[in-house]
């Protein structure tokens, strides 16, 4: 799937970094962390919106866009690219359900550089994920992870007990956050972010610093793109990304393949 995501990129001219848990396999293991079970990557707003636009016609027939643009039932803010032909059993949430193997692909987004205007921005950008995630809480909200601030696991305890999320419209809350996100341009921002991913304002860099020189990383065998400051986006990420987590936190998406 990515290579053939990869190849689609580079026959358009579009840009594209391998990013998360892909990158820190790439440069901890030369490919997938061993207990992984997806492939992230990451693309400007501009390129983004051009992969969206042709991808459908332009990947292989096994591979399906699965994003709330191109289907009115999808659950997924986050575009994933799905295999048709494999399948995985995901428990991650409280609705037990057959999803495709996929892979994910992330938009990078800027930010205002007024610290308060910014301060607004990133508020209203975490009520609408909030509301987002509440939107279809059976079917997206890990709520067994305990490695949130205290104030989201208040919030994902009174959905279970007190469901008024119910009311919700997914497509609408999903339709304004591609809006609010969408406000400020990739390439006129000091520093731009993947607010989308599980690290929110954790994955804040500056653009020049960063992001505006790419390296090729092998990864399993294969050579792929990705920001050539390594050790700074993966500590400013990870912390210490050489340690291994314990054998506990290894299947946080809490699949397994279906038999």
């Amino acid at each position: 799937m990515l290579d053939c995501f990869v190849r689609l990129c580079e026959e358009n001219h579009l840009t594209y970094y391998i990013s998360g848990g892909t990158f820190l396999g790439a440069v901890r293991h030369g490919g997938f962390i061993p207990w992984d079970d997806d492939v992230d990557v990451a693309m400007p707003r501009k390129d983004y919106t051009e992969f969206l636009r042709i991808a459908e016609s332009q990947l292989p027939e096994r591979y399906s866009i699965n994003h709330f643009s191109k289907k009115s039932d999808s659950i997924y803010y986050v575009p994933k690219i799905e295999d048709n032909q494999f399948r995985f059993v995901s428990t991650v949430a409280r609705n037990t359900k057959t999803v495709n193997l996929w892979m994910d692909v992330f938009p990078l987004d800027g930010l205002p550089q007024n610290a308060f205007v910014r301060k607004i921005h990133c508020l209203h950008l975490l009520v609408l994920r909030g509301l987002y995630k509440l939107s279809l809480f059976d079917d997206l909200v890990d709520y067994r992870n305990k490695n949130r601030p205290w104030y989201e696991n208040a919030i994902i305890w009174t959905a279970i007990y007190i469901p008024a999320w119910r009311i919700i419209s997914p497509q609408k809350v999903m339709r304004r956050l591609d809006g609010v996100l969408s406000k400020y341009d990739y390439y006129e921002s000091v520093d731009i972010m993947n607010f989308m991913g599980s690290y929110k304002f954790r994955s804040i860099m500056n653009r020049e610093k960063i992001y505006a020189e790419g390296a090729d990383y092998s990864f399993e065998g294969r050579m792929f793109r990705a920001p050539k400051q390594y050790d700074a986006y993966l500590k400013q990420i990870y912390g210490n990304y050489n340690e291994l987590p314990p054998e506990s936190k290894r299947n946080w998406h809490h699949t397994e393949i279906e038999v």
